[in-house]
């Protein structure tokens, strides 16, 4: 239905009365109309096929020694009757058995809260990682996080709720002179925004920010033609209204094209996992600043209060 849709937009373009245009559109319509479109479903099979090592990559050769699923050996065993799936390996990963998943959990939590990791290393809480300040508090949040049943939401009221959190992150001449990097977090501390958090940060000065949770992606604000001088036949159809204004959590991206205000704050490209973000200063980010009209209206929004 796609493709014929894009061959009447472009037969129109060559010869608006040309009539194969009549023709194809109707051959649309008809495919419209009709409502019988394959659907995807999933299917349970009764048993699970055998997996084997491909030879030389060749998939077509079945001729390879069959193998299960499982975890790498020094990791343990997956204690399973039968066939070892995907949602073993699941059950696995949160098991109150392995804690290596909650303290890689609290870990990364604690520097959204606090800027810096109680191990600096997100990605890497093994032996050739930074080893934790607080080795103690983090085991300690990481079994308060299993036994409140992976509960995202008491872990952050218990952290926000801490004398540490509400400190000043003003230091004091012995802070700043035993623990400068405030490593050992006497304090609270500074750090900057993220891409999303800067964009939000603005709306909710101004009082524009909307906090409507959930729903699809949004399309707020962007450079114009910015989809169409990369891509003649891309549409960015610009939201209205309160979508103007909701979390930068929703802001619609495709891998191809990178919102550019986002972008120019070090926002990664989704392509890959990202523990830890980089920090730049350019002049983009400045012109983002002042020229952006998310900003520009925050800006005056909030003048007017």
């Amino acid at each position: 239905m796609a493709e014929a849709g894009d061959t009447a937009r472009s037969l129109r373009k060559e010869n608006p009365k040309s009539e194969r245009i009549k023709a194809v559109e109707g051959e649309l319509k008809k495919i419209s109309d009709a409502k019988n479109w394959p659907k995807m479903v999933i299917t349970i099979p009764g048993k699970a096929r055998d997996i084997r090592i491909l030879p030389r990559g060749n998939w077509q050769d079945d001729s390879g020694p069959i193998v299960d699923p499982a975890i790498p050996g020094f990791l343990g065993s997956l204690q399973v009757k039968g066939r070892a799936t995907r949602l073993d390996l699941a059950k696995w990963i949160v098991s109150g058995d392995n804690p290596l998943t909650s303290r890689v959990f609290v870990n990364r939590l604690w520097k959204l809260l606090f800027g810096r990791g109680l191990s600096q290393t997100l990605d890497d809480l093994g032996a050739q990682g930074q080893w934790p300040t607080h080795p103690e508090l983090l085991d300690w949040l990481a079994v308060e996080f299993i036994e409140s049943g992976w509960n995202v939401r008491h872990m952050v009221k218990l952290l926000v709720m801490t004398d540490v959190y509400r400190r000043s992150s003003t230091p004091t001449a012995d802070q700043r002179k035993l623990d400068p990097e405030n490593r050992y977090f006497a304090r609270q501390a500074r750090w900057r925004l993220e891409a999303e958090l800067v964009r939000d940060n603005a709306l909710a000065v101004s009082g524009l920010l909307s906090r409507k949770s959930g729903g699809p992606s949004v399309r707020p604000y962007q450079p114009a033609n910015y989809w169409f001088r990369l891509y003649k036949d891309a549409n960015y159809n610009q939201d209205h209204g309160e979508n103007l204004y909701r979390r930068g959590l929703y802001t619609y991206w495709r891998r191809s094209f990178w919102h550019p205000s986002l972008r120019a704050f070090d926002a990664p490209a989704r392509e890959e996992c990202v523990a830890e973000r980089p920090r730049s200063n350019t002049p983009q980010q400045s012109l983002v600043l002042l020229n952006d009209p998310t900003f520009v209206e925050a800006a005056r929004v909030f003048a007017a209060r």
